[in-house]
């Protein structure tokens, strides 16, 4: 993004806030059809601590890259990590909720 220029650097971070919002309802879709009431809630807020947990552990590797380097190079490794992270976790999961397709049967609460 820093040396795209302004229009094409718009168009990279549209695609990281769609990128992460199509992660998220893949994640809250597999969770909301596999588990009961009882359990979602835990779930739930286990992937957002997770989330949140990773940004904190991953934030002082991105401030030495802007530190020791260049905003270009940083956003460069920021986006290759966030496409190997895309890859290797949403993509078999999105292939996983489209197998399963509607036809999921519904849990009692009993």
């Amino acid at each position: 993004m820093a040396v795209a220029g302004p229009a094409l650097g718009v168009l990279i971070a549209g695609a990281f806030f769609v990128a992460r919002g199509a992660g998220f309802v893949l994640l809250q879709e597999a969770l909301n059809r596999r588990l009961d009431g009882r359990r979602r809630a835990t779930a739930n807020s286990l992937a957002s601590f997770v989330a949140r947990g990773g940004f904190a552990l991953t934030l002082p590797l991105v401030t030495w890259l802007l530190e020791t380097g260049t905003l270009a190079r940083t956003f460069a490794w920021l986006g290759v990590a966030s496409a190997v992270v895309f890859a290797a976790l949403m993509v078999p999961l999105a292939w996983h909720v489209r197998a399963l397709g509607r036809a999921v049967p519904v849990r009692s609460a009993s």
